[in-house]
């Protein structure tokens, strides 16, 4: 695994109920309730950009994943090698918490793939179970908290 200086990232995020939200230019997007993850790319810092998503306040609304950030719950964050990209992490994530990416194209702007969100069909803690099994490593534990309260027991 490589340090958290550069690479690829997973981030769960949880919805307690649905929300409309404008995303930018992608314009008006119904979120149902449920767990998401989402994969982004970081050539600068890992730690830092994780640390801008869990921020929910004082903050430009930047990504695609800022605007879902504000109004759904931190489950936690992984760090994962860059072996093939943020598309084909994408992928396999979906695989792994039985989800399919959406809304189309959410945090893939810089690419052709299909997105980088995942509507995971898996609860928030399974996600992150299944994501660890991957290979996900978790973001400095000792360091920084990158997870929920209940999260960071279990692991």
């Amino acid at each position: 695994m490589k340090s958290a200086s550069g690479g690829l990232y997973v981030v769960v995020l949880s919805l307690r109920r649905a929300v409309a939200l404008r995303v930018g230019a992608m314009g008006r997007i119904v979120f149902a309730p449920g767990a998401y993850v989402y994969v982004g790319s970081a050539a600068g810092g890992v730690e830092r950009r994780v640390a801008r998503h869990k921020a929910v306040s004082g903050k430009k609304l930047r990504w695609h994943i800022d605007y879902l950030r504000a109004r759904a719950s931190w489950v936690g964050a992984l760090m994962f090698p860059n072996d093939g990209g943020e598309c084909l992490l994408a992928q396999k994530a979906a695989g792994a918490v039985g989800g399919a990416a959406w809304p189309a194209r959410f945090g893939a702007s810089d690419c052709r793939c299909e997105g980088h969100l995942i509507a995971a069909e898996a609860t928030p803690d399974k996600a992150m179970t299944a994501l660890m099994a991957m290979g996900g490593a978790m973001l400095a534990p000792g360091k920084t908290d990158f997870t929920s309260g209940g999260l960071r027991r279990q692991w």
